[in-house]
């Protein structure tokens, strides 16, 4: 996920209503959701309980 851009941060390009579609917000927020999903169960080391049973 990205940080929140303030209004008078360069990088804030304003985006008329009419020129936003927000299918494609929310398909483009879902892709970085499951890749940021995805990146985490690759760092997470899973623990197996190997105990003996007799």
């Amino acid at each position: 996920m990205h940080k929140p851009t303030r209004l008078l941060d360069p990088q804030f390009k304003y985006v008329p209503a009419r020129e936003t579609d927000i299918a494609k917000t929310f398909a483009r927020l879902r892709r970085e959701q499951a890749r940021a999903k995805a990146e985490t169960r690759s760092k997470v080391i899973p623990i197996h309980n190997e105990r003996a049973h007799a």
